[in-house]
């Protein structure tokens, strides 16, 4: 469901809802629907542009980037649970980004073995406590 429409009959009923509850979960729910009706959660359209066309010094957009955006653009900034539920409800995946390392030309490409620790020299540099 990419966006939600209410009848104004439906909208008012929950702009009331809001008003009147004094249950904190009841209130978030409301002003969620309402949000997602209003067309504020950007997520979608974000994801469809680079953040350096939005004047980011970023080539991605990490999820704190998008929680500072969606703060500018609505004034309300999402937590990061809320960001990434909306970006696995949308199909998005992520993976965090790993350094691609060029191998070490002394090693010829190879890793060099661990060294096996012998525990008969290890032993005597262990203490016991209180000594």
């Amino acid at each position: 469901m990419d966006t939600l429409a209410l009848t104004a009959w439906q909208r008012r009923r929950l702009q009331q809802q809001l008003r009147a509850t004094h249950d904190a979960r009841v209130y978030r729910r409301t002003l969620a629907v309402l949000e997602v009706a209003r067309g504020e959660l950007l997520v979608r359209e974000l994801l469809g542009q680079s953040p350096q066309d939005l004047g980011y010094f970023a080539a991605e957009w990490t999820v704190p980037l998008l929680q500072e955006h969606l703060a500018h653009c609505t004034g309300r900034r999402p937590s990061d649970d809320t960001v990434r539920r909306e970006l696995d409800r949308q199909g998005y995946t992520w993976k965090r980004s790993r350094y691609d390392l060029d191998p070490d030309p002394e090693l010829g490409g190879k890793k060099a073995a661990a060294p096996l620790a012998h525990p008969a020299l290890a032993a005597p540099q262990r203490r016991l406590g209180g000594g």
